[in-house]
């Protein structure tokens, strides 16, 4: 994956290794995420909300 992100000037996610700093209000909520032992995985097919506002967008977005 990484070449081929280099191939298209793609952003690299397969990795975990981006070229730039993390916001600072995703470092301040994943931080008290932890602070909280907010720990487990999301279900299989996704933390529902996030699947919600997920589908939400791809209305808007894609129109389906």
């Amino acid at each position: 994956m990484t070449r081929e992100a280099m191939k298209y000037g793609a952003v690299n996610l397969s990795q975990g290794f981006p070229d730039f700093a993390a916001p600072e209000d995703i470092k301040r909520v994943a931080m008290q995420a932890i602070a909280d032992d907010v720990n487990q995985y999301a279900i299989t097919w996704g933390a529902k909300d996030f699947s919600r506002r997920d589908r939400q967008k791809d209305q808007v977005v894609f129109g389906f």
